[in-house]
Order: structure tokens, then C-alpha cells, then sequence
């Protein structure tokens, strides 16, 4: 909604150095990180906002107002929800959590996106044009995504972002709602592999007692004992990380973790140790003090990677999004949808990128004067359509908000 983004564009005209210090004294208040937290250097390339032109101040600050509008839109309609879980007399048999899958978004860039659609299809989006567009954000033709200084406070007090392993990239709020369970903040480690054993454990049920596939891939740790004592150990040692060849490892409060440029040898790159327990942000790296103690956490890293079907390391990014759809497909080349067929997932759609392609459309009994889409794959910021207007059969291909359209 505008007048959400209106309002958001507004709160974050001081930009993000002072937004950084704004959050960090409030989740200090609020005890989600401990007193003395202090914030890190910006991210390598984030410039200051003050080094900034007064349009992009402008251009950031909308492109961050329709971010705070989206968390606010989501939260009204999660209150929506909540309501109507206790209408029907079912919230106290509901099981709620709310967690974000990973940490803020890089994907924007340093100047940020009006439609990111555009550059991941090769289409350039200058600073002017995103300039003119600005009254755009949000709406229904875009696609934006912030700018790294944004993406960087929104991971405050944490270094790097989604896709690294770096606090920035792996740490994440989980919000539980359970029937009867005491109000309290935990601070324990948890991971996604945990929260089916979690759910389980509260449900009272053994995932042992389910068939062997299932009690063979249960590898997460239950911290039900949680919610009762936020305080509570969940007998939680070990959690590795990876993504596009960043790695991590938490052991035991201590964490080593790398970041990797791509399409460098693995051996080359630097790993840091922190001892979360007291640096919980990863200021203060300990690799060359406490050499010992990384090495040991480097080759469980290794152990951790073997036992979860890590390796071989794939570093590849564009890559491997187009190996993950041929996997699906393997040398399937013809497709038949039937009339009223509903969405189809990207994975398993047609994939028609880069490449030609023929669409075959029989209609019975045709009239001339229908119109109407026969088939159509994406939205408005990216895909294709194949359809009939005024008589005529019309395909029009969006690369990205821009339009080719072919009218027989």
C-alpha cells in the first residue's frame, strides 16, 4: 500500500549510518544482543551515506520505505490470521512461528533495483532510470531491492549479508507461538534442521517411531525444552554452513567461518575465528592467536560436509539455477498443458530462456471475436504470454519490464 511506503520512505530519510546506530540501541534495550554490542565497520564497498548524491538519497529511501512496508503489510495480515485462528476456536491447538530464511539481501547491489527482474536478465537499469521510476517502488510492474548500505543495517549489528556465512547471512529472528508456553527470549543456536524434531518433540511424537527414511534424515536437534526455560541447554554442539562456497561451523559457542570468491581455489581462502560467546557479531578474529583450535574446527567443517552431502564444493552461481531446471527436465523438449490449468511452478515450467521455441495452441470451437490468454508463464516484471486480442494471436516476451510483442 502507498501510504505504508509513504510512511517508511520518510522514517528512513537519515540513511543507513544512522539507522544502524537507531537499531542497535534499541536491541539493546530490548536484550536481543548484549549490552556493550558494539556495530562493525560497514561492509567492504558500502559507501557512507553521506557520500551520497541528494536524488539517491531520495532513490534509496523509497526503494527502503516499500521494505518496511512489505514487513508492515505482512504483519497486518499475520494479525488477520492470528484473529482468525482464535475466531474459530483453534489458536490454542496452533503451533506458530515466524522467521525470516536468511539474512538481508545483497541481490539489490550498491545502488539498488527498481525491477531486479531486469538485471538478472542482462537488461542494464541506470541511476537515472531508476531515478525517474521512483514514484513506481513498490507497485505492481516492480521488482525492487535495496541498495547494500540498506541491506547492511538491516543485518545490524552483523557482517555481510544473504548468501554469506558471516552472521549477516545466517543469522535470523525465530518468533514461536506455542499454546501455554512462557514469554521469554532464547539466545541458544537453532537451525532449519531443527524445527521438524522441534515440532515433533512438542507434538508429542518420536520421529524414530516413523518409517526408517524418516528417521534417517532427522538430523536437527529438538529445542522444545525452550520454550518452557528459555535458558534451557538443547544439547546443540554442532552446526556447519555453506552457500556458493562461503563456509561456516559453530561448535560449542566458538565459530570459524570464510568468505570465498568464486571461482578461486578453496585452499586459498582466509578463515576467521570468533568466540561467539563473547563477540557474538564477529568483530574480533582470533585465527592467528588461537591457530589450533581453527584448525580443528576447519577439518570438522570438512567431516560435517561429508556427512550432509556438502562436497564436491560448487562455487558457480547463474549456473547452477539453470542446472537445478535441467535436473527436472533432462531431455524432455515438448510440454501439453489442457485448458484450465493452474500455476506451474518455475522448477518444473518449460524453461525457455535463452534458447527458440515453438507454441502450438488448438482451440475448440474457435470464434474470431473471443480474446483471451492461452498460456502464460511469470508476472509483469519477467516472462511470456501467448494470446488472443481483436482477432489476432499476440506474443508478447517481458525481459525485465520491457516488452517485445509479435501480433500475427
Amino acid at each position: 500500500p502507498t501510504d505504508l511506503i509513504d510512511r517508511y520512505t520518510a522514517e528512513f530519510e537519515h540513511g543507513w549510518d544512522r539507522e544502524r546506530e537507531i537499531r542497535l540501541a534499541r536491541q539493546i534495550e530490548l536484550g536481543i544482543v548484549p549490552t556493550g554490542t558494539e556495530l562493525p565497520d560497514r561492509n567492504l564497498g558500502v559507501s557512507a551515506w553521506d557520500d551520497h548524491t541528494d536524488d539517491e538519497h531520495r532513490l534509496f529511501s523509497r526503494l527502503a520505505g516499500a521494505y518496511g512496508a512489505m514487513l508492515h503489510h505482512f504483519d497486518q495480515h499475520l494479525g488477520r490470521l492470528i484473529a482468525s485462528l482464535e475466531a474459530t476456536g483453534v489458536l490454542d491447538d496452533t503451533i506458530v512461528m515466524v522467521l525470516s530464511d536468511n539474512g538481508a539481501s545483497q541481490e539489490g547491489g550498491p545502488l539498488g533495483f527498481v525491477n531486479a527482474m531486469a538485471a538478472f536478465n542482462m537488461v542494464k537499469e541506470p541511476i537515472d532510470e531508476k531515478i525517474a521510476r521512483i514514484d513506481d517502488i513498490g507497485g505492481p510492474d516492480t521488482h525492487t531491492n535495496f541498495p547494500h548500505g540498506w541491506a547492511m543495517a538491516s543485518n545490524t549489528p552483523l557482517r555481510m549479508y544473504k548468501q554469506n556465512t558471516h552472521g549477516g547471512g545466517v543469522r535470523d529472528p525465530l518468533v514461536i507461538r506455542v499454546p501455554g508456553g512462557a514469554p521469554g527470549l532464547a539466545h541458544q543456536l537453532c537451525h532449519a534442521s531443527d524445527l521438524a524434531p522441534t515440532v515433533l518433540d512438542l507434538l508429542g511424537l518420536d520421529a524414530a517411531a516413523g518409517s526408517s527414511a524418516t528417521a534417517g534424515s532427522m538430523t536437527g536437534t529438538s529445542f522444545a525444552s525452550t520454550i518452557e526455560d528459555p535458558t534451557a541447554e538443547t544439547g546443540k554442539t554442532t552446526q556447519y554452513f555453506e552457500m556458493f562456497g562461503h563456509r561456516g561451523i559453530w561448535h560449542e559457542g566458538w565459530k570459524a567461518v570464510t568468505w570465498h570468491a568464486s571461482g578461486t581455489s578453496f585452499d586459498d581462502d582466509r578463515w576467521e575465528l570468533f568466540d561467539l560467546s563473547v563477540d557474538f557479531n564477529e568483530r574480533h578474529d582470533l585465527a592467528e592467536a588461537q591457530p589450533d583450535r581453527l584448525a580443528a574446527l576447519i577439518e570438522r567443517w570438512w567431516a560435517e560436509a561429508a556427512d550432509n552431502k556438502v562436497l564436491p564444493l560448487d562455487d558457480r552461481f547463474g549456473e547452477r539455477f539453470a542446472e537445478n531446471a535441467e535436473r527436472f527436465h533432462g531431455d524432455r523438449r515438448t510440454y501439453v498443458f489442457t485448458a484450465g490449468m493452474g500455476h506451474l511452478p518455475s522448477d518444473v515450467a518449460p524453461d525457455l530462456r535463452s534458447r527458440s521455441y515453438a507454441l502450438t495452441a488448438r482451440i475448440e470451437p474457435f470464434d474470431p471475436s473471443h480474446s483471451g490468454v492461452l498460456v502464460a508463464h511469470g508476472d509483469v516484471t519477467c516472462g511470456y504470454s501467448l494470446f488472443v486480442r481483436d482477432g489476432h494471436l499476440v506474443h508478447d516476451l517481458n525481459i525485465g519490464g520491457t516488452h517485445q510483442l509479435v501480433t500475427s
